[in-house]
């Protein structure tokens, strides 16, 4: 009888271990080092890290780097926070124009197309939307700009997108680093 709840504690110690061992195996996935991540990358891919002024690390790849006459910059890219464990996805950036790389300043980072600026921020564990101001055309052509993102457009002033894009033009490129495998 003894050996019989000495064998039962002993299954369940051996099922506890083998959960806890799974967790922290997920854990670990979905923290993946610096390392893996980067290995991974396209050759022609690139990534750069980004102190923030709370003191936090990101991690920016892209599988596309761009030479501009200030360096080589990037049109998309996934940002990751460092956690001591590793790295955890918080969401990605995209500026759907060249004339608009990523770009980050003390607050936050800015992606854009022609005539959009989107403003992000760290939420929590999460890359999200603060601000998106654009111009669009009426009917009869003439300039409208409006501040939102899909049907939650309303009309601006125009200072409001003037001031968006003095942001985005005073705040600082996200320099990357090439990949040469």
């Amino acid at each position: 009888m003894k050996e019989s709840k000495v064998s039962k504690k002993l299954v369940f110690i051996i099922i506890a271990i083998v959960a806890v061992c799974v967790v922290l195996a997920g854990i670990l996935i979905s923290f993946p080092s610096y390392e893996r991540l980067v290995e991974n990358l396209p050759e022609e891919g690139g990534y750069a890290i980004v102190n923030t002024s709370n003191g936090e690390s990101l991690l920016f790849l892209t599988d596309m780097v761009s030479q501009q006459e200030d360096g080589p910059v990037c049109y998309s890219c996934d940002v990751y926070k460092k956690y001591k464990i590793g790295y955890k996805k918080l969401g990605s950036l995209v500026s759907n124009s060249t004339a608009n790389p990523i770009k980050f300043d003390l607050d936050g980072f800015y992606a854009g197309s022609g005539e959009e600026i989107d403003y992000y921020e760290i939420n929590s564990t999460k890359l999200s939307l603060v601000s998106s101001v654009g111009v669009e055309y009426d009917d009869d052509g003439n300039i409208v700009y409006v501040s939102g993102t899909g049907e939650d457009k309303e009309v601006v002033e125009q200072s409001v997108y003037e001031e968006m894009l003095e942001k985005y033009e005073n705040a600082q490129l996200v320099f990357m680093t090439v990949v040469s495998n």
